[in-house]
């Protein structure tokens, strides 16, 4: 049994070195067989930039602030145009320079579901990036730091360039920080009520943009993640469960590159570590 599971992994991190090896980025990866233990990483201790995979946890700390009575999702939130966010930003587009009121639970929404940028920025400046750090690393997200709204991080690399962005340590987490973070929140040891779990879950199931980890997984496979993307960064990380439900898989993929990358080739390389991941821990 010891020596088969030391071929299954051997072999699996040879096929994610040969996937890896397809595109001139940085790739890392890490897995954990949530049924087993059993773990594969590449590069799983290198720092990458999350890009929008950091609204999952910004997302778990607003819910556990939610829980502990701080503010409740009906809360109504104004948000004026000067907060408004470059880039991705669905909540900005539909208020037409004007305020805009809505509340927590749609915030939520938009921050997981259509990666909206001011419906982050506005939890980041209102709780503070240490304060979400330090909230993820208690329940085992060591690896994962948040520390600038999505705004600053566009202008910085706006001024600064892509190679300044992928080297900075600010808004990274390594690929074993990250699945960590799943495999607790998979686990239900992520600080939540039950409600407020499967709210997020529930967002998360239903994202936007289901190709990356799932684009070549069978069709039947639930995937629950969070993508990320930004000049020189192709990301996704999230939860895979099997058809029958038997198998859960927390698994994350980073990329990075000082320049920009082929989307179509870290599509296929994000898409074929996953199936190389799922073929060996859901048999």
């Amino acid at each position: 049994m010891i020596i088969a599971a030391l071929l299954l992994f051997a072999t699996l991190q040879s096929q994610i070195a040969t996937i890896a090896a397809q595109t001139d980025a940085t790739v890392g990866v890490t897995a954990i067989d949530l049924e087993s233990g059993r773990r594969v990483s590449l590069h799983g201790d290198d720092h990458f930039p999350m890009a929008s995979v950091f609204k999952f946890p910004v997302a778990l700390v607003v819910l556990q602030r939610v829980d502990a009575g701080e503010f409740k999702l009906d809360d109504a939130i104004t948000i004026q145009p000067s907060q408004f966010s470059r880039g991705h930003s669905p909540l900005r587009d539909s208020a037409n320079g004007k305020p805009v009121t809505t509340t927590v639970r749609h915030l939520v929404e938009l921050m997981v579901v259509e990666s909206d940028n001011t419906a982050v920025d506005y939890f980041i400046r209102h709780l503070g990036g240490s304060a979400i750090t330090a909230r993820i690393h208690a329940i085992g997200g060591a690896g994962v730091r948040i520390d600038r709204p999505e705004n600053d991080i566009a202008e910085a690399i706006q001024t600064n360039g892509i190679a300044a962005y992928v080297r900075d340590p600010r808004d990274t987490a390594t690929p074993d920080g990250m699945a960590s973070l799943l495999a607790a929140f998979a686990n239900r040891k992520d600080g939540l009520k039950p409600s407020s779990h499967d709210f997020l879950l529930g967002f998360m199931t239903n994202s936007h943009n289901p190709v990356r980890l799932a684009s070549a997984l069978p069709p039947s496979t639930v995937v629950t993640h969070k993508t990320g993307t930004m000049p020189g960064v192709f990301n996704d990380a999230g939860i895979i469960t099997s058809a029958d439900g038997k198998h859960h898989i927390a698994i994350a993929v980073f990329t990075k590159k000082p320049a920009m990358q082929n989307d179509d080739v870290a599509l296929r390389v994000v898409g074929q570590i996953a199936r190389a991941v799922y073929d060996a821990f859901a048999r």
